[in-house]
């Protein structure tokens, strides 16, 4: 791919999920704290309009805003070729309404997957994948397709804006007030049964504790309660939450 200089680095991030969507909510301050002096930076968005306010900040963050999706895979690599970007940034990898052919086209001289879909796509034709120590260990490597960067710290952007004007009292999001609590607000396909049952034996150690989940599926919830009945812990110590309007961001 013939490389053209430009005064600042031109740098695409694409998705569908730029809406009310938790990669939006992870990644909506990174994108506004970019070095404008250094980066030129896109926003390729081939997921819906939800006409939410998520939308319309993360419409307003970039440099260029892009909306896609009436394009096809090949048109989409077209645009991102015209716009001479340096290095495309794949947000979504195999995940939810992801669509890695665009990048099948070589639509950029350096092309990244980051945040969205911390595995390999197994293709030849990323070249990076951003992660950290510890959701990716450079031991997995052999495995990987891409070059495995680590970022320092954390891979996983978060925004420094509060997500509620307060912190809702235990009683209120119905915990008890004493108390160890472990927590995991992750969907329930995302449960495996090896992790529940390390769940189970923490729960077994620690008098007291109780753990707190966002498994909204009633099916879901009695299978979890009767699972844990069955390793002898009290079902009641699975706390199910709801959706507050404490809470501004949404469960991945």
């Amino acid at each position: 791919m013939r490389l053209v200089r430009h005064a600042r680095i031109r740098v695409a991030y694409c998705t569908p999920d730029f809406r009310s969507h938790p990669t939006s909510y992870l990644i909506a301050e990174l994108i506004e704290r970019h070095d404008r002096d250094r980066f030129e930076i896109f926003g390729i968005s081939f997921g819906p309009d939800d006409k939410s306010d998520m939308r319309r900040r993360m419409a307003g963050a970039f440099d260029r805003f892009h909306d896609v999706r009436a394009l096809d895979s090949r048109d989409i690599a077209n645009r991102i070729r015209e716009l001479e970007v340096d290095i495309a940034v794949d947000l979504a990898g195999h995940a939810g309404e992801s669509r890695p052919e665009i990048f099948s086209y070589r639509p950029a001289p350096i092309q990244v997957s980051y945040l969205g879909f911390p595995g390999t796509s197994g293709a030849a034709f990323f070249d990076y994948c951003l992660a950290d120590p510890i959701v990716l260990p450079f031991d997995q490597q052999p495995f990987f397709s891409e070059r495995i960067v680590h970022l320092p710290g954390s891979y996983q952007a978060h925004s420094f804006r509060p997500i509620s004007e307060r912190v809702p009292t235990r009683q209120e999001v119905g915990l008890p007030d004493n108390g160890f609590v472990f927590c995991c607000f992750n969907n329930a396909p995302k449960i495996t049964a090896p992790v529940f049952d390390i769940w189970m034996r923490l729960l077994a150690k620690i008098d007291n504790s109780v753990l707190w989940l966002f498994i909204r599926d009633r099916l879901a919830q009695e299978n979890l309660r009767r699972r844990a009945r069955n390793r002898a812990i009290n079902p009641d110590r699975l706390i199910f939450a709801q959706r507050s309007k404490c809470a501004a961001v949404p469960i991945i």
